[in-house]
């Protein structure tokens, strides 16, 4: 590789974002926390959850978050509640500016029994997502641009 080609190869941008997930593992318990986004960037973003395993959370194709059966995002940009690839739930509130927004996420993890989760905004809450017992989440986002801005907030255990 010639010095002009490597310095275009430098200034390459990556195609895709990629995902995040936090290091909190939650169970057994009843928790709430807010996905503050800052910047939507008019594109798609996956806010929500997955279900940690014994070999690790399962991100699904491409890594995007809610296209695996053990993980759900809130996609402010559409108002639907994804999982396995598919809308499970639609017609939910959406960003009103295209920029900012709070997406919430509720759960509640009984230790000896099912448990069951909702994502919500603007007071809208999504219906129920049924996890299986034992379950231990872990808070995660998908970012689809490079200029989307989330960060956790309000956490709290109830």
């Amino acid at each position: 590789m010639g010095a002009e080609e490597a310095a275009v190869h430098r200034q390459v941008l990556p195609a895709s974002v990629g995902c995040r997930a936090t290091r909190a593992h939650l169970h057994s318990g009843r928790f709430l926390w807010d996905f503050v986004i800052d910047e939507l960037a008019g594109a798609q973003l996956g806010i929500g959850f997955m279900l940690l395993w014994d070999i690790g959370p399962d991100w699904g194709f491409y890594g995007y978050l809610g296209s695996s059966t053990s993980a759900w995002s809130y996609d402010p940009s559409t108002g639907d509640v994804v999982s396995n690839t598919e809308s499970i739930q639609g017609g939910l509130p959406k960003s009103t500016d295209g920029h900012s927004c709070v997406v919430s996420v509720r759960l509640e993890l009984p230790r000896e029994s099912a448990g069951s989760a909702w994502l919500s905004m603007q007071e809208t809450e999504s219906r129920p997502i049924a996890l299986p017992k034992g379950s231990v989440v872990l808070p995660a986002a998908c970012f689809l641009q490079e200029s989307q801005k989330v960060s956790l907030a309000g956490f709290r255990t109830r």
